[in-house]
């Protein structure tokens, strides 16, 4: 079984996904941060939204390359457990979810923020 945590930056998807996964049998995965991690640091006195630019820029670039990034880091992650278990914090792609996602077995959790600002309330 797997557990889909997404929602928008800030809904509290990898709090709730570690409080799932640290009080079960379930594996955690991150789906989408360890991208960041092969990004450069953001700079000193540079501004958030000029690193969020060129990071974007960058991980399209990766992504054309490789159209399944994200989906091939959640099947190695999977089969690098023995666990049948997982709780995978924040596909974006609905193109990899859909391919991941077995309705039979597999459930969403979809977290909004009440807080923002109302055209960044829905999923992107």
């Amino acid at each position: 079984m797997k557990i889909f945590i997404v929602g928008l930056p800030g809904s509290g998807r990898t709090t709730v996904a570690t409080s799932l996964y640290a009080n079960t049998d379930f594996e955690y995965i991150d789906a989408t941060n360890w991208a960041k991690s092969t990004f450069r640091h953001k700079k000193e006195n540079e501004h958030i939204q000029q690193f969020l630019d060129e990071y974007h820029t960058y991980l399209m670039s990766r992504m054309k390359v490789e159209p399944d990034l994200f989906y091939n880091n959640v099947i190695n992650s999977i089969k690098s457990y023995q666990s049948n278990n997982f709780v995978i914090d924040g596909v974006n792609s609905p193109r990899d979810l859909s391919k991941l996602f077995n309705y039979n077995e597999d459930v969403i959790v979809f977290l909004n923020r009440t807080d923002s600002e109302p055209e960044f309330k829905d999923y992107e």
